[in-house]
């Protein structure tokens, strides 16, 4: 369909102008702008509908992360409890061993002789045997003594709730001077240390404790550190070299030292160290020790018994050789049982060649034979 529109242009006066202005248009114009609207249209709730899409998705993937952690922090924490629950088996169970194992060290250090008794306050260390930190070792001052016992003031110990320091009675076999500082830090693998640990709560200051540990590695050199074990829980630690975090354990022997090097150096006190748990990787010894154990089965007096023997074998070999150039062989009796010798051979006597050893072995003999 087409249409016709005229359309005129007058002058002021109302009287039609010498120009005119004619168009055409048509129904199928209308028709392409109603489409191009349409197909804008359905542009925008496309994009709609993908924005809606992709809402979804995220929502989906938020919701899946989500129940994801909420697994891995619950799985966590399943580990952390299982964790826990076995290092307070361990120390239920190697608790009592460390306590018993410090019980008898302290001993035979002391000597079974009461230690001297310490002055009112002096700086000290106690051991504690209680259960949950045994091996433990807090610093105190002594306020005074009575019948075995000291009253002890701790230094980085409070009562609950307060901040006023705690003070109990210790036994003498408990207290004892603080030890002296290490000059030299050097340790070995299975040498029994005491180790400050980082507190949990601050993760920054040393806690105010020596923990009993082992050394289980050799000194990193590089980093300045070590491998330990705990001994109480067998958790391993990386410590530091420093004598503010680690020193070698030792015990106080309860007197004072005579006139030596170290007494002269400043320390008044004996201390006697633990002994490695590394054993020496030589075997000697080894066949002494079957030897002694297979005479101790034998029922003792394998020693008499052996000389007897051997009294009794010459006897009857001598006997036999002098009756054996008659051309005869003998047997003797001891004891009760029959032993058959041969005669000896009679040949010429080679002298032992003498071992010769090393050059430094022989510069060392005549060195001596000056």
């Amino acid at each position: 369909m087409f249409s016709l529109n005229l359309k005129a242009t007058t002058t002021s006066g109302g009287q039609p102008g010498s120009t005119s202005d004619l168009h055409w248009s048509s129904d199928d114009d209308d028709e392409e702008e109603e489409e191009d609207v349409e197909e804008e249209e359905v542009k925008e709730e496309n994009v709609i509908d993908a924005i809606a899409k992709a809402q979804r998705e995220f929502e989906a993937q938020k919701n899946a992360f989500t129940q994801a952690l909420a697994k891995k922090q619950t799985m966590k924490q399943q580990q952390t409890e299982q964790m826990v629950n076995k290092i307070r088996e361990r120390e239920q169970s190697l608790g009592p061993k460390v306590a018993n194992e410090s019980k008898d060290r302290i001993a035979a250090a002391l000597g079974g002789v009461k230690p001297l008794a310490l002055e009112e306050g002096t700086s000290v260390e106690v051991i504690s045997h209680d259960f949950g930190t045994e091996g433990f070792r807090w610093n105190g001052t002594t306020v005074k003594n009575e019948s075995g016992k000291y009253l002890i003031q701790y230094t980085h110990r409070f009562e609950p709730d307060s901040a006023r320091p705690m003070s109990e009675w210790i036994l003498f076999s408990r207290v004892r001077p603080v030890p002296p500082v290490q000059v030299i830090l050097s340790v070995g693998v299975g040498d029994r240390v005491e180790v400050r640990m980082i507190s949990p709560l601050t993760g920054e200051k040393l806690e105010q404790v020596w923990r009993p540990a082992t050394v289980i590695a050799e000194e990193n050199t590089e980093d300045n550190n070590v491998l330990v074990q705990m001994d109480r829980s067998h958790l391993q630690q990386t410590v530091i070299l420093d004598q503010a975090v680690l020193r070698q354990r030792s015990e106080w022997t309860g007197h004072r030292l005579e006139s030596t090097r170290e007494s002269r150096a400043g320390v008044s006190w004996g201390w006697e160290r633990w002994p490695s748990m590394k054993r020496s990787s030589r075997g000697g010894g080894s066949k002494k020790k079957k030897k002694r154990k297979r005479e101790e089965e034998n029922g003792g007096g394998s020693s008499s018994s052996s000389s007897s023997s051997s009294s009794s074998s010459s006897s009857s070999s001598s006997s036999s050789s002098k009756k054996s150039r008659g051309g005869g062989e003998s047997s003797s009796s001891s004891s009760g049982s029959v032993r058959i010798t041969k005669p000896k051979v009679q040949g010429k006597v080679t002298k032992k060649k003498k071992k010769t050893g090393s050059s430094a072995w022989k510069k060392l003999s005549k060195f001596r034979g000056r």
